[in-house]
């Protein structure tokens, strides 16, 4: 995902990978999550509105990023921009998603959860959390994006993320996506007096090993086209 800064209203926003690229005078041709400051939600959100293809707004429940937002906070949001179509994105871990399972499902708007909703790849399908997240996915409230293995397994090539992303896909193959999160940072430990170095990954060899999680292409298609197109509106 590439950070966009909106130069007026200091809008943050999250260019996904499956944003459609335009000109510059032609908004309506991309599609952006936006990450609203924190004390002043209500005017990023109008500065969102009206043309500035914006499709949802984006939380972070992890501490290392951001104070966990509060249950309330994230349903106040939700009944804010459901009636934008707009989505709730985050970047949340199981326990987290465990605890706020009664309270997604009752959100009026959809939530899509960042990074396989940081499992451990290792303790692999059984581990706590897991099944949770796999019955938020069947509901039909959750998208998935199951991107940056590395953010969840530790092996080289990511192996033991496979069958996550594969039960993730049995469970419910029309709310998955995907996305390389270019420039790939978390490469070293974060110091805010250095400038963060960016990891060495291949997007290509990702989008390989997407392809190798699917079964065919059908499901390829839904993951990489049809379910964002739906999702982002396009």
């Amino acid at each position: 995902m590439v950070p966009v800064h909106h130069p007026r209203h200091r809008l943050e926003a999250d260019v996904d990978a499956a944003a459609v690229p335009g000109h510059d005078d032609d908004v309506r041709e991309r599609a952006g999550v936006a990450a609203l400051p924190r004390g002043d939600l209500e005017g990023g959100l109008d500065a969102g509105r009206d043309g500035a293809g914006v499709r949802g707004v984006r939380f972070n429940f992890v501490r290392r990023l951001v104070d966990v937002t509060p249950r309330d906070v994230l349903e106040r949001i939700a009944a804010r921009v459901a009636p934008l179509g707009w989505h709730v994105q985050t970047y949340t871990n199981l326990a987290i998603l465990s605890a706020l399972h009664d309270t997604i499902l009752a959100l009026p708007a959809t939530l899509v959860v960042d990074h396989f909703g940081r499992p451990q790849a290792a303790r692999g399908t059984t581990q706590p959390g897991f099944d949770a997240l796999l019955a938020l996915l069947r509901s039909d409230k959750v998208y998935v994006k199951i991107s940056a293995p590395y953010r969840i397994s530790q092996l080289p090539h990511y192996p033991d993320a496979a069958p996550l992303a594969r039960a993730m896909i049995d469970a419910n193959p029309d709310r998955i996506v995907w996305g390389t999160d270019w420039p790939h940072p978390g490469a070293a430990k974060r110091d805010p007096a250095m400038i963060e170095p960016f990891r060495p990954e291949d997007d290509g060899a990702a989008l390989n090993r997407l392809a190798g999680w699917t079964k065919d292409r059908t499901e390829l298609q839904k993951i990489l086209v049809d379910n964002p197109a739906r999702l982002y509106q396009f």
